[in-house]
């Protein structure tokens, strides 16, 4: 059986309010950075793909790895055993 919303439970709390506001509003913004991350990797891809690589390691550490045609990864190089 189906829960129906109870009308007198519809006051305002303040701290439910605060909180949901403030997970809103982290939550659009790792939207808007999602979106944004998306299109990084994909000019990474493609200039990769330029420039016919599959793999590439960055000056600063990290590794550049193109995955099933599709997708990059990059990840941070591990240390090599002296």
């Amino acid at each position: 059986m189906k829960q129906e919303r109870l009308q007198d439970v519809m006051t305002e709390i303040p701290t439910i309010e605060q909180a949901a506001s403030d997970y809103i509003e982290v939550r659009n913004s790792r939207m808007d950075l999602t979106k944004k991350e998306v299109a990084a990797q994909e000019r990474l891809l493609a200039t990769m793909r330029a420039a016919n690589l599959e793999f590439y390691r960055t000056t600063s550490g990290f590794n550049c790895i193109v995955t099933n045609k599709q997708k990059v990864k990059v990840s941070a190089a591990k240390e090599e055993a002296e």
